[in-house]
C-alpha cells in the first residue's frame, strides 16, 4: 500500500480520526490509497458532551450497521 506518511505501520491498529467537519471517528485501519482515503473496520463515531464530564464520550454509535 502507498500513501499518506507513515500510515503503513497504523494497519490492524485502532486509530481515531477527526473529520472537517469536526467528527470523531474511532475503528481498525484496513487500508487506505495515494489519496489518503482510508477503511476502517468496527467503526464508530464518538459524540462529547459539553456538559458532564470533560473528555467523556455522551454516546458511542456504530458505523455502517
Amino acid at each position: 500500500m502507498s500513501g499518506g506518511p507513515g500510515l503503513e505501520s497504523l494497519v490492524d491498529q485502532t486509530i481515531s480520526i477527526i473529520t472537517n467537519d469536526g467528527r470523531n471517528i474511532v475503528g481498525v485501519l484496513k487500508g487506505f490509497d495515494q489519496a489518503t482515503n482510508i477503511i476502517l473496520d468496527e467503526s464508530h463515531e464518538r459524540v462529547f458532551s459539553t456538559k458532564g464530564l470533560v473528555g467523556a464520550p455522551a454516546f458511542s454509535s456504530p458505523l455502517g450497521q
